[in-house]
């Protein structure tokens, strides 16, 4: 498998991981200030209760339940997610890459490049999953837009879960390494 940041050293890699997460943790702030309008008892993880709606009647249900100025912060919010993306996939590769070094078992190493290099194929879907949902916010009628933002949204979860748990799962495994030290 192919390391997706092979150009910089391991610890440019280290660097560049610390870097992404504290512009993560910024973006997230801004994501989370730009969906709370869209919190109500029709959407209540905002953004993300319209990424899940799964069908165009219950994404219909959530943009009619918002007034001008909560659909215009979800616009505004899709809109950054272009940037959020980049910025998310990126932090959480890096941290798989970081965390890979932790194994000795080759096949848990390769797991970590794997999860790396997964996290293209989180941005790409997190990026169609955005133009399903502007297209709704926008008032397209075409149903399947509400299905493709679910199913694309669906796996851009699972491999962001997937990373998270194997950087995690590195950091207890040195946590225990250097608790028996």
């Amino acid at each position: 498998m192919i390391n997706p940041f092979s150009f910089w050293n391991f610890q440019q890699q280290k660097v560049a991981f610390w870097l992404f997460f504290g512009i993560t943790i910024l973006f997230g702030v801004v994501m989370d200030f730009l969906s709370a309008p869209l919190i109500n008892s029709q959407a209540p993880f905002g953004i993300i209760s319209f990424e899940l709606a799964a069908t165009y009647s219950n994404a219909l249900n959530m943009i009619n339940s918002w007034d001008d100025d909560a659909k215009l912060m979800g616009a505004i919010g899709l809109g950054f997610d272009y940037l959020f993306l980049l910025i998310y996939s990126t932090t959480i590769a890096l941290g798989c890459l970081i965390a890979s070094r932790q194994f000795t078992r080759p096949k848990l190493s390769r797991i970590g490049t794997m999860l790396a290099s997964a996290q293209i194929v989180t941005a790409v879907s997190d990026s169609i999953e955005n133009v399903a949902l502007i297209k709704l916010l926008l008032g397209s009628s075409w149903p399947n837009w509400a299905s493709i933002a679910y199913y694309f949204a669906l796996l851009k979860f699972v491999l962001i879960i997937a990373g998270i748990f194997y950087v995690l799962t590195s950091l207890i495994r040195v946590a225990a390494k250097s608790l028996n030290s």
